[in-house]
């Protein structure tokens, strides 16, 4: 029997990657998905109420035994039951079973703890940190990255307060901020602005594109037309100058107020 981390490797790089089905395999990957092959059960197997549970007790546990985080849990007991339902309509099952079993995955705590939540003035701190980020050791805080003082091939500290703080003060998750461009911030030289956010770029790697990058543009489940304004608060965010385009969270839609 192969190792659990080959077998891993194995499943997720190359029996699960369609982009990778025509290269060669190298020979202990091979000798693992051949194992998987002769071992796995039949499909008509899982409507046994006592298989999925099985299965549910595996996919709680890591690899090194210990027990998996509720929120993952979660998602693959969601994965499962998107895979038999699958399989029912492919004609392979005539039910889900998942609902035969009375398995429950554990509760998600959602409470915040106020000790570890970034606050504003540490925001602020934080942020003017970040954009500090490339800059060559003595260089003056004011430089700009085209000037002297900066790494080779330009400061990456700008871009990474931007980042953050468009996560920050305006609730975006990373893979929006990757994806939103100048034409879909509406930003007055005063008052209130927009965010219009129509679709996100999670970084997925490189072997699960189309086209070898390492991002996937996706929509945001939404209507194809429809998008999602970022609106602020009757506040503004503590502290000046730390990017454009920041905004507190209020409401839903949201503005941004320049700063």
């Amino acid at each position: 029997m192969p190792g659990k981390r080959l077998v891993r490797r194995a499943l997720y790089s190359w029996a699960f990657n369609v982009n990778r089905w025509e290269e060669d395999q190298p020979a202990d990957v091979a000798k693992a998905l051949g194992w998987v092959a002769k071992n796995s059960l039949k499909v008509a197997e899982l409507s046994e109420p006592k298989v999925i549970r099985r299965m549910l007790n595996t996919l709680a546990v890591k690899l090194d035994g210990e027990t998996a985080a509720p929120s993952v849990i979660r998602r693959k007991r969601r994965i499962l039951h998107h895979i038999l339902g699958r399989a029912v309509e492919e004609g392979l099952l005539t039910v889900n079973p998942m609902p035969l079993v009375q398995w429950q995955p554990p509760d998600v705590e959602d409470e915040v703890d106020p000790g570890v939540v970034v606050g504003p003035e540490l925001a602020v701190q934080l942020l003017a940190a970040v954009a500090l980020q490339g800059r060559a050791p003595g260089a003056p805080g004011g430089v700009p990255p085209a000037r002297a003082g900066w790494a080779p091939g330009g400061c990456p500290g700008p871009r990474l307060r931007a980042f953050f703080g468009c996560m920050y003060y305006a609730a975006m998750r990373p893979a929006e901020v990757v994806h939103l461009t100048r034409d879909r911030c509406v930003l007055p030289a005063t008052g209130w602005g927009r965010l219009v956010l129509h679709r996100s770029s999670p970084r997925v790697g490189s072997s699960w594109t189309d086209d070898g990058t390492s991002h996937d543009t996706r929509g945001q489940h939404r209507a194809e037309k429809a998008a999602r304004l970022r609106r602020a608060g009757s506040s503004e965010p503590p502290g000046t100058g730390w990017c454009r385009g920041a905004a507190t969270v209020q409401s839903r839609p949201r503005r941004v107020r320049r700063c």
